[in-house]
């Protein structure tokens, strides 16, 4: 739109043999008015645009910053889970403990149910979940 501007304001200093100096400069002035015009609906328009794309922007991070909190609270509680089960999965015999009771296997679940309602905990108090 700045080069069309330009461009008529040249398109008025020109000489013309069929039509007079007053009327070129008239028709010519109310073409920059329009121009004009129409240049700052465009801005505005740009203004709006990018107005628009910033709040799409915010939204879409919170979006992110969401689910990405969400799955690094499953990480955490499941990667302590899976410590414990690595720890009572080893092929140690003597020392470990549990190992050699009846209800070794259910006190292990128990044991990583208590970590996993713990993290929940600490992540509720914390009001990160």
């Amino acid at each position: 739109m700045q080069n069309h501007k330009n461009i008529i304001k040249q398109l008025m200093v020109m000489e013309s043999s069929i039509i007079t100096r007053e009327h070129l400069k008239k028709y010519y002035g109310e073409l920059i008015d329009q121009t004009k015009n129409i240049w700052e609906t465009l801005e505005n328009q740009r203004e709006m645009v990018e107005v628009l794309y910033a709040s799409y922007e915010s939204l879409s991070n919170y979006r992110l910053n969401s689910v990405m909190k969400t799955l690094t609270i499953f990480y955490v509680i499941f990667s302590s889970l899976t410590l414990v089960a690595a720890i009572f999965g080893m092929n140690v015999d003597k020392n470990m403990p549990f190992i050699n009771q009846q209800n070794g296997f259910w006190i292990v679940i128990t044991i990583m149910s208590l970590v996993g309602l713990a993290m929940l905990y600490l992540f509720k108090k914390k009001k990160w979940f």
